[in-house]
């Protein structure tokens, strides 16, 4: 690792108001950027020991990603201001999800820029559009469950209705009322609003579809 680098990493604040600083072989997410830059340079606290114990870590407030450690990196290109670090725990080997929140969009882009060119050698950087079903995926669940709501309110009154039962469970009679004085029709009516809302949701998200940025480790 440089000097240069040691003494001045670069810094990027992160919503939670911490700060991440980034060397040439590991990163550190640091609550206080001056004090834990000094610690560093000082030598006051051995590498190893951020990565592996619990309590330098919480001594120091500081949490180190060495990069031999990272398995990918997951963005957005555009729109969004988090990036997700997927790590492998140095001693179990388990897959471990790092989310990182970066205070604007340009920061994030400019950090995630800045570390690829450190790993570049060992890792392969791909930008794709988000797929299509992944894109409508919220707007068609969302279509599903509120669809099914309506219908499995129906079922029984349709059944009433049809077989007229001697007694009626105290829970369906607002909605036999309901349906007594009112008709099918409003029930329609709002499933049908559902799916219209849902289906301009589900085109929106597809046609606002963002870039997606996956960069992963060499196999």
């Amino acid at each position: 690792m440089s000097e240069n680098t040691l003494l001045n990493p670069d810094s990027y604040n992160l919503n939670n108001g911490k700060t991440i600083l980034l060397y040439q072989e590991f990163l550190i997410v640091a609550p206080d950027a001056f004090k834990s830059k000094q610690t560093i340079i000082n030598g006051d606290v051995n590498i190893d020991s951020l990565e592996q114990d619990q309590e330098v870590q919480a001594e120091t407030g500081m949490n180190i990603i060495k990069f031999k450690s990272i398995e990918g990196i997951h963005a957005n290109i555009t729109q969004d201001t988090r990036v997700l670090l997927v790590v492998k725990h140095f001693e179990t080997g388990k897959l471990v999800n790092r989310s990182l929140s970066f205070k604007t969009v340009g920061e994030k882009d400019l950090f995630v820029s800045k570390l690829f060119n450190y790993i570049k050698n060992d890792f392969t950087y791909n930008e794709f559009k988000t797929p299509l079903m992944e894109s409508i995926h919220t707007p068609i669940k969302m279509l599903y469950h509120l669809l099914s709501m309506c219908i499995i309110i129906l079922m029984p009154v349709l059944y009433i209705e049809f077989s007229n039962p001697k007694r009626i469970p105290v829970v369906l009679v607002p909605v036999v009322l309901f349906v007594e004085n009112m008709g099918y029709t409003p029930i329609f009516k709002l499933m049908g609003i559902i799916t219209l809302l849902c289906g301009l949701w589900a085109i929106k998200r597809f046609v606002t579809r963002t870039n997606k940025l996956v960069i992963k480790k060499k196999d």
